[in-house]
């Protein structure tokens, strides 16, 4: 004799009109004591008190998860500037085509980067703190933090270079970029479409 399923059981205590099962279920003592046993079950976890998360958790965890990124990612900052710097600079300068040192279009270049990327903060100041946020965008707002980190570190370490014009303005370009992506996911007609 076949007995019946947990997910046959749980299909008849949720209403579904299953005649065979549900015969068998009245003649059968092993399925009527297991159907019982999940009644049980039921009644139990309804009773169980309902506990509400606490609302000061998040920033919490965010602060802990924040820095647990950081320091992993800052420990690769050093080696992903010199790549990135190596990889700008070195091409043009063994093609003859680059000089050491900034040039004159270089610096007006990474000025205006420099205040593009000072308006995206602006901007993204005055966006309101997202109330709730489901944990792919939570991620992906860290993510992208951590990112523009790594980019602040690595300019602090190729602009102590002089001969770091063409690497500072890609790394400029690039902050920019995250602070553009870090923008739309911040930007509260962006995250209601997230929810």
């Amino acid at each position: 004799m076949r007995h019946l399923t947990m997910e046959e059981l749980l299909a008849l205590r949720d209403g579904e009109q299953l005649g065979e099962l549900a015969r068998h279920l009245r003649e059968c003592p092993a399925c009527s004591t297991q159907d019982l046993a999940i009644e049980r079950r039921r009644e139990q976890l309804r009773a169980l008190p309902l506990a509400p998360p606490r609302s000061d958790s998040w920033p919490a965890l965010r602060s802990r998860i924040v820095a647990s990124r950081r320091r992993r990612v800052l420990s690769l900052g050093g080696a992903l500037a010199a790549a990135i710097a190596f990889a700008v600079i070195a091409p043009a300068m063994l093609l003859g085509k680059a000089q050491p040192g900034i040039s004159p279009v270089d610096e007006l270049e990474v000025a205006s980067l420099v205040r593009r990327s000072q308006s995206l903060e602006a901007e993204l100041l005055s966006l309101p703190e997202p109330e709730t946020l489901n944990i792919g965008s939570a991620d992906a707002i860290v993510q992208v933090e951590d990112q523009i980190a790594l980019v602040d570190e690595c300019i602090g370490e190729v602009a102590a270079n002089p001969d770091s014009g063409r690497a500072l303005s890609a790394l400029w370009q690039t902050r920019i970029t995250l602070l553009e992506t870090l923008t739309h996911l911040r930007n509260p007609v962006f995250a209601q479409l997230l929810r």
